[in-house]
């Protein structure tokens, strides 16, 4: 059965094509035939083993490889509702990849693994920010939806392509376009709410995507910070703890670092800060439609004008069709149009090709 093709990103130095694949399950609107694909999900699960192998660290609690089988699965991998995006060069290989998990019932994401434990640990909670996210930040008085949130997990890139932009552009391009554009199109909920926990250098470069601290956004006062690692300060405690402004901002999880002893697969295990984030798309789209040369509505806490300057940058590559929704006149047109272009320049993606997908009714 095939993976669902989304788009092709790159330039010069390569063009990646970018899928979206479940194991044996629909999504949303998508039958089982549209979107499973057992070949690649098995290949995603080899890749994953292949760089713990290799000595990398995978930054998750959850890490379990079955060394007979070369494989590193999760439970929720598995379930209804999961969903994973990779990027595959020009030989068919996959260069990055991430997995997420919609929140479709009461059965828990990943972060929380309420679901089906198997052994892991139960990680925080989001009950909390179901129950007064929408509240606080819309005004409206009801929980998050189902579908409304996902969790991003699992994400990884092999070590021949770590300074390879386009290749993680594209997959975030082909998720945001599938959970959020395509559902919009479709009269469906979108799934706007993008929660994730990632160590200080995976936090400090989901900022170029809009992302937030978690716990903040649902406090009265409601506060939107996204500090940078040049404001984050690391203490030591009874363990290793993030600081920001003198208000602690981090979790420890105890992560699974991968050696080899007589050739055999073997983990260390290690207290780690992690922070908790969330990237709101809605958000962003309706801030971006108010000053889409500027970015200037958007005012977080801790982001200053360089900050903003990346985000305009890579927004322009994930969120390009929102652009090419604003209508406003010539001068800014033609300004949206040049900065668009520069960004596909500076980063390597002069090829984008995301034409199916997440289009508006009647609009391209």
């Amino acid at each position: 059965m095939p993976s669902l093709y989304l788009g092709k990103i790159g330039g010069k130095k390569g063009v990646y094509e970018v899928h979206a694949f479940t194991y044996k399950n629909p999504f949303r609107w998508l039958k089982v035939s549209e979107i499973s694909d057992a070949g690649l999900f098995k290949k995603l699960l080899e890749k994953r083993y292949k760089i713990l192998e290799e000595g990398s660290v995978i930054y998750c609690s959850a890490i379990q490889p079955d060394v007979k089988k070369k494989i590193e699965s999760n439970p929720h991998d598995f379930r209804e509702g999961t969903v994973h995006f990779i990027s595959l060069d020009g030989n068919g290989g996959i260069v990055s990849g991430m997995s997420v998990a919609a929140d479709i019932d009461e059965r828990g994401l990943p972060m929380e693994n309420k679901w089906k434990p198997n052994g892991y640990p139960e990680g925080v909670s989001l009950d909390p920010f179901r129950e007064k996210y929408i509240r606080l930040n819309y005004g409206d008085h009801r929980n998050v939806k189902p579908w409304e949130m996902v969790e991003i997990y699992r994400r990884f890139r092999i070590k021949s392509h770590e300074g390879n932009i386009p290749s993680r552009l594209g997959m975030f391009t082909g998720a945001y376009h599938l959970l959020s554009r395509e559902p919009n199109k479709k009269r469906e909920i979108p799934t706007y709410l993008w929660v994730f926990d990632a160590i200080l250098p995976y936090f400090n470069l989901n900022r170029l995507f809009g992302s937030v601290l978690l716990d903040p956004v649902i406090e009265k006062p409601l506060r939107l910070i996204s500090p940078g690692i040049r404001n984050i300060k690391m203490e030591k405690m009874n363990s290793k703890a993030l600081f920001y402004k003198g208000e602690k901002i981090s979790r420890n999880v105890k992560v699974p670092y991968p050696y080899k002893e007589n050739n055999e697969l073997k983990f260390n295990i290690r207290d780690v800060p992690f922070l908790d984030g969330v990237v709101d798309t809605c958000r962003l789209e309706k801030e971006i439609m108010k000053n889409p040369v500027l970015l200037s509505p958007i005012d977080y806490e801790g982001f200053n004008w360089k900050d903003k300057l990346y985000l305009r940058m890579v927004s322009s590559i994930l969120a390009r069709r929102v652009f090419e929704d604003f209508d406003g006149n010539i001068v800014v047109n033609s300004i949206n149009k040049l900065a668009n272009r520069l960004a596909r320049w500076v980063t390597g993606s002069k090829i984008w090709d995301f034409s199916s997908v997440g289009d508006l009714i009647n609009k391209f």
